[in-house]
């Protein structure tokens, strides 16, 4: 009787540990039930269950292939497996090179002092010193880039490629003490 007792509860103790550690399982995709994870509704950004509280995650298709779960895909996404997009690159060296030569062709008399963004000195005439402003920028794609400091617009002579980083230069007019008079600027290895 003892024995039966002792089976009995035993049998109990495992069945319950069975249900908990199944009530336990994280719902949705996962690494052991992927294969057999059935596919629900096709949507615009693959299949989906239904309404999500959390926006869409770049390249949280690529983890599920053709058939991924955007409304389970916190649970079990890695971005370090997104397949990463080839970007072109292109440095733009000549910049401050340019800028230079053009200031020394159209203010011979004038000493060069480049400085740091923002860092131009608010009196500035008759100083016989001409200002170039160093602004570091990144292309938002086309002829349009922003500022990396504070986010100002930034408009490009060429086209540059989305998330390329280029240092342009404006030079500001020695004559007087505008706070927007920019005689010249560089950028994608030219002077404007």
């Amino acid at each position: 009787m003892r024995k039966t007792l002792i089976t009995i509860i035993i049998i109990i103790i495992a069945i319950v540990s069975i249900v908990s550690t199944v009530k336990a399982e994280v719902e949705g995709i996962t690494a052991d039930n992927y294969l057999e994870y059935e596919k629900p509704i096709k949507d615009e950004y693959g299949f989906n269950k239904g309404e999500c509280n959390r926006p869409y995650l770049e390249g949280e298709e690529y983890f599920y292939d053709d058939y991924y779960d955007h409304w389970n895909v916190d649970k079990v996404y890695d971005k370090t497996l997104i397949p990463q997009k080839e970007t072109k690159t292109v440095i733009y060296k000549k910049n401050l090179k340019l800028v230079k030569k053009w200031v020394k062709k159209h203010y011979r008399k004038y000493k060069i002092k480049v400085v740091k963004y923002n860092k131009v000195p608010r009196k500035r005439k008759s100083k016989k010193v001409i200002y170039i402003e160093k602004i570091p920028t990144i292309s938002d794609g086309g002829y349009n880039g922003h500022c990396v400091k504070d986010g100002s617009y930034v408009r490009y002579s060429a086209s540059v490629p989305k998330g390329v980083k280029q240092n342009c230069y404006c030079v500001w007019n020695p004559k007087n003490n505008i706070i927007d008079d920019v005689i010249a600027f560089a950028n994608c290895d030219s002077v404007r």
